[in-house]
């Protein structure tokens, strides 16, 4: 699923704009019709308990953890561990685009 207008997608890299979680880096792996999006961290929001969000309240960054989307797709299961690596390596690649505000990496 895709959301058009905001470049959204399963396995994007997004950030918490507001809300205690404000500042940090989330990988999309749902999108509600009603402008709610599923995500997760791999650390304190688990695969398996993913945190839902207002999407008004998220950044959207161009970037997309592809490996982690092709797992989903395929239907095989998603570790913590891979999640992390993605968000590390993505949230990286975000920072040398200069792209991302360097107190969202000090967390």
């Amino acid at each position: 699923m895709c959301c058009k207008s905001t470049g959204l997608q399963i396995g994007s890299l997004v950030c918490s704009l507001q809300g205690r979680d404000k500042d940090r880096f989330y990988l999309v792996v749902g999108i509600d019709r009603c402008g709610m999006v599923l995500m997760i961290d791999g650390e304190k929001r688990k695969v398996n308990s993913p945190k839902r969000k207002n999407l008004k309240h998220l950044k959207v960054y161009s970037a997309v953890a592809t490996m982690l989307v092709e797992k989903i797709q395929a239907g095989k299961r998603i570790a913590d561990a891979d999640v992390r690596k993605a968000i590390k390596s993505l949230v990286e690649s975000v920072w040398e685009g200069g792209l991302c505000p360097k107190r969202m990496l000090l967390r």
